[in-house]
Parts: structure tokens; sequence; C-alpha cells
């Protein structure tokens, strides 16, 4: 998982590779939504941003509360929470 900016400041999480493409959920000025972007496109049109994984759930997900979210993005959004909780526990 990583917290990635396009160049048209665009951000999204992506969340997962599959065999031809990556799986993210993207912020845009309405609704959260999750799409599949292809490996190449992926390298080429996105970046990886220093924001710490925690605080980009916090927002992305204060974002669906304000302005919806698809049902697979909000799925998304509670498997990566839940994760990033079980990481944490697991430190301590």
């Amino acid at each position: 998982m990583m917290v990635v900016i396009n160049r048209n400041r665009k951000t999204a999480l992506a969340v997962r590779r599959t065999g031809c493409a990556v799986l993210m959920i993207v912020m845009r000025s309405g609704k959260l939504t999750t799409s599949y972007v292809k490996h190449q496109e992926f390298e080429t049109e996105w970046r990886e941003m220093k924001k710490s994984m925690e605080q980009a759930l916090i927002t992305f997900s204060r974002h669906a509360k304000k302005n919806g979210a698809t049902q697979s993005a909000l799925n998304a959004l509670k498997k990566l929470t839940k994760e990033q909780e079980s990481a944490s526990l697991r430190l301590f």
C-alpha cells in the first residue's frame, strides 16, 4: 500500500497489484471511487507521496463521510484500516 499523486494533483491510495494492473482508491472532488490502472500507466503517471498511511486513511475516511464513496471504495478503506490497526498491534 502507498499514497500516490499524479501531475494533476489527484491523490490516491495504491491498494494492491494484480497481474496487469494496480487497484487504487482515487480521491476526487466528489465520491471516492476505485479504479484499476495498468502497470505502465501507474509507473509513468503516479509518484509516491511522503505521507503516512495512517494519516492518509484518516483523510480518505473523512472525505468519504463528507462526500460519499462507492461501495468498493468503502470496502477497500475498511480493509486497509483493519490491516493498519493489526500492523500497529503487532508492534507492541
